[in-house]
């Protein structure tokens, strides 16, 4: 949202916006974004740069061969980190740049947690693969390195930033996040 308004009033460039709501790459049996990924980057419209935010839905176990691979156990962080790096790949074996934005601060103190070890899956495995890694964590703290839901938006005026869930953004924050 925030990157399609960013170069809203630029015409020669277009933004595909490819979100799905509740889907993560925990569970491709709801929504395959390896699948999705490689379709992009194969497609028509092949883009001359992509960017990947995606994480707060995947706190789940996944499913291998019948069993249950609990949350950020070492098999869970292999089989995440393999998605996510299988992901980036995708892209540069086609060289186009990926761009993969780490998730910000979460107003609960558990999922930030899980989004800052994600983080650090992301950072590894999107960059062995060639992807640059964004830090999206600090521009969403306050003075105390806390969670904030308010901050300064791209002008420096303080706004509202984080929806009311504390995990997305609003319109305003959405455009910070892209800045």
């Amino acid at each position: 949202q925030g990157v399609a308004e960013a170069f809203a009033d630029k015409p020669d460039v277009n933004v595909l916006q490819r979100a799905r709501e509740n889907t993560g790459l925990v569970r491709d049996d709801y929504f395959d974004w390896i699948k999705a990924a490689r379709e992009l980057a194969n497609g028509a419209e092949k883009p001359a740069l992509a960017v990947i935010q995606i994480g707060s839905n995947d706190r789940q176990v996944f499913r291998e061969s019948g069993a249950s691979v609990e949350l950020r156990t070492p098999r869970w962080q292999q089989i995440y980190g393999d998605r996510v790096e299988t992901i980036a790949r995708i892209f540069a074996d086609k060289k186009i740049p990926l761009l993969w934005v780490g998730m910000p601060i979460m107003k609960n103190e558990r999922l930030s947690a899980d989004m800052a070890s994600f983080n650090e899956i992301y950072k590894e495995r999107a960059g062995r693969a060639g992807a640059t890694f964004i830090d999206a964590w600090e521009p969403f703290l306050d003075d105390r390195g806390l969670y904030a839901a308010y901050g300064p938006d791209v002008n420096g005026q303080f706004q509202k930033l984080r929806a009311g869930d504390g995990v997305h953004f609003t319109k305003v924050g959405a455009r910070k996040l892209a800045y």
